[in-house]
């Protein structure tokens, strides 16, 4: 919102932030699709975040539960720092 248009920068219910990009115009090359490009691919890193992050949780989750509702050991053997 800072590098595009006339209207005032908004967060929630504070109005009038200073921009954090200048304003330029639609045809610059460092304007509104530069700054679009980024935001797109930071959305792109973010959901790659997430989505390793949620597999990450859920093969911990596994895993304690193979140590302690099956106790089978599982754990044990994965885990790099134990004798096996």
């Amino acid at each position: 919102m800072s590098a595009f248009g006339e209207a005032p920068t908004y967060f929630f219910w504070i109005e009038g932030l200073p921009n954090l990009v200048p304003k330029v115009p639609l045809n610059d090359p460092m304007g509104f699709s530069f700054y679009s490009r980024i935001h797109h691919i930071c959305i792109d890193v973010g959901m790659y975040l997430l989505g390793l992050h949620i597999i990450a949780a859920l093969w911990i989750i596994a895993a304690l539960w193979h140590e302690f509702v099956k106790k089978d050991s599982v754990l044990r053997r994965m885990w790099p720092l134990t004798g096996r």
